[in-house]
């Protein structure tokens, strides 16, 4: 009876452990947002200002297409690399020129 009591006790121990575990994890990772994409030296590159680059190539694209253009059909041709490489680009000249105290 001694062994069917402290396995009682080794489970739960096991699953507090893991419930502490688990809910360390999601106070940290799963209720926030995400803002930025990533990171060029100490600028960020926000969300929102690649989801507007986005928005304005796929406007530009349907206008000179003449027809709609689904996201999936512009990932598929490459637009969301070549957009994001922009972005990327953009963000690598303006932290560089931060760091050289270049303004205009």
């Amino acid at each position: 009876m001694a062994t069917g009591r402290a396995s009682k006790i080794g489970v739960w121990i096991i699953l507090g452990l893991l419930f502490v575990g688990l809910a360390g994890f999601s106070v940290t990772n799963f209720g926030g947002r995400i803002e930025t994409i990533g990171r060029v030296g100490s600028t960020e590159i926000g969300t929102q200002r690649y989801f507007r680059e986005m928005q304005n190539e796929l406007a530009a694209l349907r206008q000179q297409l003449g027809s709609e253009v689904s996201f999936a059909e512009a990932q598929s041709v490459g637009l969301d690399r070549a957009v994001l490489g922009r972005v990327v680009g953009e963000v690598a000249l303006e932290n560089e020129t931060a760091a050289l105290g270049i303004s205009v």
